[in-house]
């Protein structure tokens, strides 16, 4: 739900020519997200939003462990 709040408030952001958009501040943008997982939590509650995972569905990335995540960083410095 929280990933998908991240991408609907985030989607009129998205550019595909040159110039980047510009983003807003973070107070701006987490109104956003809260708006969007207000609005996606009701379609929850309503039956119109249906986030169960396909049986088909493959990871192609292992799942994201908060607990086994902490001090681990993507880019790392190369080593001298």
């Amino acid at each position: 739900m929280e990933w998908l709040s991240i991408t609907k408030a985030m989607n009129n952001y998205l550019s595909i020519s040159r110039a980047q958009t510009a983003i807003p501040s973070d107070k701006v943008l987490k109104e956003a997200i809260e708006k969007e997982r207000h609005l996606l939590e009701e379609q929850k509650k309503c039956g119109i939003l249906d986030l169960k995972i396909p049986h088909n569905f493959e990871p192609t990335a292992p799942a994201y462990i908060p607990k086994k995540q902490k001090g681990r960083h993507i880019f790392r410095q190369p080593r001298m």
